[in-house]
């Protein structure tokens, strides 16, 4: 075995008093800071990608939201439930949601809701002319 690699070394070409060619450090410089850019690049890709996924998250956990007020409105005129059992609160939104609890990256903070990027949203108590609702608050830069 020994023999054979032997062998297969003595095949290969050897260059004789020529240098062996090598990168040099410019040449190294330049490629590292080519990478860098490419991997800067690809993390604002990223980044925007991200803050897409979380503003179409919130818009869609608000909307989930409000249609589950809207059924929990009908559903109350249509059973003819008491003003006592109406959402009035903001604590209230979870029990008309299936199951009870506020979509992932919804909190209740104080009397309003807030989203995963930080926008406050005021609850509107329900009423006999209309479900209760969440708004946008004023001040928020929204979706």
């Amino acid at each position: 075995m020994r023999d054979c690699f032997a062998a297969s070394l003595s095949r290969m070409p050897r260059r004789h008093g020529a240098r062996a060619r090598a990168f040099t450090l410019v040449e190294l410089i330049v490629v590292i800071v080519l990478l860098a850019l490419l991997a800067g690049f690809a993390m604002q890709k990223y980044i925007n990608y991200t803050s897409q996924a979380r503003e179409s998250s919130d818009r869609s956990s608000i909307a989930a939201i409000q249609s589950a007020l809207s059924y929990a409105f009908v559903d109350h005129r249509l059973q003819g439930t008491a003003p006592g059992s109406w959402i009035t609160t903001v604590g209230g939104i979870a029990s008309t949601m299936d199951p009870p609890m506020l979509p992932n990256g919804i909190v209740i903070s104080g009397s309003q809701l807030v989203d995963q990027r930080g926008n406050f949203y005021d609850f509107v108590a329900e009423s006999v002319s209309g479900p209760a609702r969440v708004q946008l608050a004023a001040g928020s830069p929204g979706p």
